[in-house]
């Protein structure tokens, strides 16, 4: 279920960011939230707003409210451009289990006041599902693992010694 009042908006997001921006640049240099320059300005530009229309079809009308989506939005933005220079690398469960919450700045980027407030990982994965367009085909075991590896594991089979028989690779024949 999405509610629209759960959103953040663009406004509450600048509010956010330059509130909290400002506190953490003058009271502690360690924050290096000045270091995100590039970043901050680009998520600043950057309004969300116009996704309310598009974003409740995607949701039943029932369930569990849905929050933290413009959050998760910035987060994936910020991952990308961001990309290599943290500790994260391409690693997605990284960026939100290591690099978001070892990071008050990267955390207020995305419009999160606290580290208690991050969005959990498994919220990414489902708002991303949601605005995936195209069929699952297109990503399938099938068609990204070699042709002898998409089935299931072999079956072990015990040798008459009573030990392991190492199968044969099929790809390599």
């Amino acid at each position: 279920m999405f509610k629209p009042e759960l959103w953040q908006s663009h406004d509450e997001y600048r509010t956010i960011v330059s509130s909290m921006g400002r506190r953490l640049s003058r009271n502690n240099p360690k924050y290096s939230f000045d270091s995100y320059d590039e970043e901050r300005q680009k998520l600043l530009n950057l309004n969300l707003d116009p996704l309310l229309e598009l974003i409740p079809a995607l949701y039943s009308d029932g369930g569990r409210p849905a929050q933290h989506q413009a959050q998760i939005i910035r987060s994936l933005i910020l991952f990308v451009l961001l990309f290599n220079k943290t500790k994260a690398r391409t690693s997605l469960t990284s960026w939100v289990r290591d690099v978001l919450p070892g990071s008050i700045s990267l955390t207020v980027l995305i419009g999160c006041p606290s580290i208690e407030e991050l969005p959990p990982l498994g919220s990414y994965y489902d708002l991303m599902n949601r605005f995936w367009m195209g069929t699952r085909d297109a990503c399938s075991r099938s068609l990204l693992l070699p042709p002898g590896k998409n089935g299931r594991k072999p079956k072990k089979v015990i040798g008459p010694d009573g030990k392991l028989v190492e199968p044969e690779d099929t790809c390599t024949t």
